[in-house]
């Protein structure tokens, strides 16, 4: 990893081989290692570590996490966060592993069969979709952009693209959807998507 890195040294005009080392130390990985000794999720981490050093302004990951155990991905996208905080660097990212974009992501898009679904900020897209229960009559839900809604004999749900905030709610619950129930709401192949 060494070598790795003072090669690559050589290849940018910026690239800070003392934070490629410390980025490596951090992750518990010495600069002694060969690379192909590497576990998944360390080499992650060194993929990571070089990526970082240059310095870039903009840092393309795709899928970064693919394959790391629960563990390793946790810990890649804190190391992820703690080195770009403050620094201003753009990530653009592509992940399936939607809970850990959650814990970082500022702005999403949400890409479909080729189709850009939406592109906003997370807390505006966490702000409008809502999972509205109840367990008696369905309630009016007139004005509402319902994506998905069901029924049965105890009750029924659904789900909505423009939850107003502040709607009377009485006799119903009323949750916010994580990313990835987001995410499922808006690609289920049975539901007519409106956003």
């Amino acid at each position: 990893l060494r070598e790795l890195g003072d090669f690559c040294a050589r290849l940018y005009p910026h690239f800070d081989l003392a934070g490629y080392g410390s980025r490596l130390d951090r992750a518990g990985i010495s600069l002694k290692q060969r690379a192909g000794s590497l576990s998944r999720g360390q080499k992650a981490q060194a993929a990571l570590a070089l990526a970082l050093a240059p310095q870039p302004e903009l840092l393309v990951l795709d899928d970064p996490t693919l394959g790391l155990d629960a563990v390793s991905r946790r810990a890649f996208f804190e190391s992820l966060v703690v080195d770009l905080a403050d620094r201003g660097v753009s990530v653009l990212l592509t992940t399936h592993d939607l809970a850990g974009a959650e814990g970082i992501a500022d702005r999403v898009g949400i890409l479909h069969r080729g189709q850009l679904l939406c592109d906003e900020a997370l807390e505006t897209l966490k702000g409008r979709l809502r999972r509205i229960r109840w367990s008696e009559s369905a309630p009016d839900l007139g004005g509402m952009d319902v994506l998905r809604s069901s029924t049965d004999a105890f009750g029924g749900e659904a789900l909505v693209g423009n939850w107003p905030e502040g709607r009377p709610a009485a006799d119903l619950r009323i949750e916010a959807l994580s990313l990835e129930d987001a995410f499922i709401a808006l690609t289920d192949e049975g539901l007519e998507v409106r956003v």
